[in-house]
């Protein structure tokens, strides 16, 4: 196998994973680059741009400072990504609780508690709608839209037991209206594969996956000079210098 400052063919293919056709670049584009990168053309842009010296501490500098870089998240700062996934975590477990059958069901406990846990749920359903808003991604812009369609549906069956959706999309509980509701009532929203938390469990999960898989992306460079998003690890740069 043919190696190229660091790079072989594996790496190479890695690199240039996100490229398609649906990009408007062609085959010979890939080539060049491909070439740009076996002539040392890429090693020599990266050696100028960050002023590497032959001493071993500025080797590590400039290595470590490559290695921040390309392991900034896509358009969405790290901060809000991740916010995102703690609170769909967090919605996840509390909306499992409450879906959870058997022994274990908090619905083997008093109303009181089972207030309690929708209490929670409708908090923390709440810091998932804040947080998301702030994304640029588009799955986690479409899995939030998706999740107050679906709440939006549900709105009769939620308000019947005494938890109310706000303009915003925002949940609230009634205390006194929802420990007046029938418990089967609440069951069928709450408890069980298929009723509106289990939905709320599954768009959890998958928001929080999202954030993590935008966390996971590195910005490069593409030969046109624009940014590339298809990179999920900054270490292939570092062969580069």
């Amino acid at each position: 196998m043919a190696i190229f400052y660091g790079i072989n063919s594996d790496s190479v293919s890695t690199l240039f994973s996100g490229i398609n056709s649906s990009t408007g670049m062609g085959n010979s584009n890939i080539l060049s680059e491909y070439y740009s990168i076996k002539s040392g053309a890429y090693k020599k842009a990266l050696t100028a741009y960050y002023a590497k010296t032959d001493t071993d501490s500025t080797k590590t500098s400039v290595k470590n400072n490559i290695k921040d870089k390309t392991t900034s998240t896509s358009s969405d700062s790290t901060k809000t990504l991740t916010t995102i996934k703690s609170s769909s975590d967090d919605l996840k477990k509390i909306s499992g609780e409450l879906v959870t059958k058997g022994k274990d069901s908090v619905f083997k406990k008093s109303q009181e508690d089972v207030y309690k846990k929708v209490e929670e749920f409708a908090n923390s359903y709440n810091k998932v709608l804040s947080n998301a808003k702030e994304s640029s991604s588009s799955n986690i812009k479409n899995t939030l839209s998706n999740l107050k369609t679906y709440t939006s549906a549900n709105k009769k069956m939620l308000n019947k037991i005494g938890v109310s959706i706000s303009d915003d999309g925002s949940l609230s509980v009634d205390k006194e209206k929802f420990m007046a509701a029938d418990m089967s009532d609440i069951k069928s929203v709450f408890n069980g594969t298929g009723s509106y938390a289990y939905y709320v469990q599954s768009k959890s999960a998958m928001m929080s996956y999202y954030a993590e898989n935008e966390a996971s992306k590195g910005s490069t460079y593409t030969s046109g000079g624009g940014y590339s998003y298809n990179y999920s690890t900054g270490e292939i740069v570092n062969n580069f210098v």
